[in-house]
């Protein structure tokens, strides 16, 4: 399907629908979630001793949201499921103990994966990412419409005219 000069939306949401959609909500819109359910979640619950579900994935995901926002830039993940107590002179720790235990989180992190194919003959090192990226993009191609006016990020100015 082909948009020529449309405003930017989310196809099958608007009006009141689009006003009260939830973060969350607006999340998982984007979120390729068949492939995720029948991919990522059963791949590793195939490494995995204690199996995961779409919904304890979704929170590993917002732990990873959560640890990325509050420390952007190079930080041990485990820092976040910290015991110390908090100190005037090192402040409060992060402690993410009531989202997942850090346990579990390594456990999911160590287990993660995105593919059920074998690997290439072909030296790729984004072959295990490479079928999810294609769904992604379907998934946006079916949910959003960008409009005929897009605005790159500033980063991509180095791309300009090559």
């Amino acid at each position: 399907m082909e948009h020529v000069n449309e405003k930017c939306q989310l196809c099958n949401l608007s009006g009141v629908a689009l006003e009260t959609v939830t973060h969350v909500g607006m999340f998982l819109i984007f979120f390729p979630q068949r492939f995720i359910k029948e991919i990522v979640v059963e791949e590793t619950n195939n490494k995995l001793e204690n199996a995961t579900n779409f919904g304890e994935f979704l929170r590993y995901i917002g732990i990873w949201l959560i640890i990325t926002k509050a420390c952007p830039g190079k930080m041990l993940h485990n820092k976040f499921w910290s015991h110390k107590p908090v100190s005037r002179k090192t402040g409060a720790p992060f402690r993410l103990h009531d989202l997942m235990s850090g346990k579990r989180f390594n456990e999911i992190t160590q287990a993660l994966c995105f593919t059920s194919e074998d690997p290439p003959q072909s030296r790729d090192a984004l072959w295990e990412v490479c079928k999810l990226v294609r769904v992604w993009n379907a998934n946006m191609k079916d949910n959003f419409v960008s409009g005929w006016i897009n605005c790159l990020n500033e980063s991509m100015s180095i791309w300009t005219s090559r």
